[in-house]
């Protein structure tokens, strides 16, 4: 799922971070070995001379030519960049007219086209790749969709629905993996869940400000997250609590599990140290939130296995970030064929985040030191990028 950006969110920002990891021992910091780092070969918006800049980067798409389609939801509007890092045309303004964005945040490949959802205006837009609008469709579903990617000439559409507890203080999100198709029909559920690892909390300051209970959303560290990605004819699915994928082959309409592609890698647990530092953050959060002590917020004893999935733009990779490294300066990335069979590992900075993967490049989006977002790309060695002769099982019968 992608959770990105340091702005307000559905989630507010305030999950729970370690300042300690690694090994067993209290106070101990035990890394494993050191991982292969991608070179950055590409920046937009980091330098001052640079004439680009960006307000809010709510996601990136990167075309067959290798254009990235970077969606700015604060600037409502779309900049296509070539692969020169040279900007080649811009499209969208805020508005409820046709082209027009309230709160874009979603973008999807559906064929040749690009797919926009956008939440403040409840639909959902489709661009050809030169900016033009072809058609845009309304439908409630596009509230509650907080991700998208492609199948085929369908979408993968993951929808959260928040739902109450008895408690008032605790709200649980229900999320739903469905497969659309245009206009906003769901004719395929591939899997439903219920997060509860979002606990939801009392925040004086919201309650003084704006009237009412003043509730907000906190998330609990390290729970586990369901991830999931799309491209071509097959859906991935897996949970964080076991290194276990689903895979899905889309058909007549209908997603086909096709089996189960599973690791025996070892999740390190949680030290002494990390737990008292979960702690502490939890005290230091009560001085500020009237935090119910019928639901506390749970402390973990190990990482997830991993927590986000991202596909290559030809569905030959899969790409899971994974905990096992242990270094809180770093993330560390499995790489996988279109088989699952896993090929290596590599780090990047901790405070990227990554939208795309295409060929021999990945794209994220950080900030700089004064809150400023950019785009960055990266080199992805020649072992772990896409083949050219694409996945030799792709089309295979469910």
């Amino acid at each position: 799922m992608r959770i990105p950006r340091r702005r307000a969110h559905a989630v507010v920002g305030l999950v729970l971070l370690v300042g300690a990891c690694g090994g067993e021992d209290e106070g101990e910091l035990r890394f494993g070995p050191p991982l292969p780092a991608l070179a950055r070969d590409l920046t937009i918006g980091l330098e001052e001379e640079d004439p680009h800049e960006f307000e809010q980067i709510e996601d990136i798409e990167v075309d067959s030519d290798g254009n990235m389609y970077i969606l700015d939801g604060r600037a409502r509007r779309i900049a296509v960049f070539d692969r020169e890092g040279r900007l080649r045309i811009a499209f969208g303004r805020e508005g409820e007219g046709p082209g027009e964005f309230v709160w874009p945040h979603q973008l999807a490949w559906i064929g040749e086209d690009l797919a926009v959802v956008d939440r403040g205006a409840v639909r959902i837009s489709v661009f050809h790749r030169s900016g033009a609008l072809r058609d845009t469709w309304t439908d409630p579903l596009w509230q509650s969709v907080v991700e998208l990617s492609s199948v085929g000439d369908d979408l993968l559409a993951v929808e959260q629905r928040a739902r109450r507890e008895p408690f008032e203080s605790r709200r649980y999100d229900a999320v739903y993996v469905n497969l659309v198709r245009l206009p906003g029909e769901i004719v395929d559920t591939v899997a439903t869940w219920v997060d509860s690892s979002v606990v939801q909390v009392r925040y004086r300051a919201l309650a003084a400000r704006f009237g009412g209970p003043g509730l907000t959303q906190v998330r609990a560290p390290y729970g586990p997250r369901g991830v999931w990605d799309s491209r071509g004819p097959e859906i991935l699915h897996g949970f964080g609590n076991e290194y276990r994928i689903h895979r899905f082959v889309v058909s007549d309409g209908r997603a086909h599990r096709a089996g189960d592609v599973s690791h025996d890698f070892p999740t390190p647990h949680l030290s002494a140290a990390e737990r008292d530092s979960i702690r502490k953050t939890i005290a230091d959060l009560d001085e500020r939130f009237d935090l119910d002590p019928r639901m506390p917020i749970p402390i973990p004893r190990q990482r997830p296995t991993f927590d986000r999935m991202v596909l290559s733009g030809d569905g030959t990779r899969v790409w899971l970030r994974t905990f096992r490294h242990g270094d809180p300066r770093l993330q560390m990335w499995d790489v996988h064929d279109c088989d699952l069979a896993y090929l290596g590992s590599v780090s990047l900075p901790r405070e990227m985040w990554v939208y795309a993967v295409a060929g021999h490049a990945l794209y994220t989006a950080g900030w700089t030191s004064l809150d400023i977002p950019y785009v960055a790309r990266y080199r992805v060695p020649a072992d772990l990028a896409s083949p050219a002769e694409g996945c030799p099982t792709r089309g295979r019968d469910p």
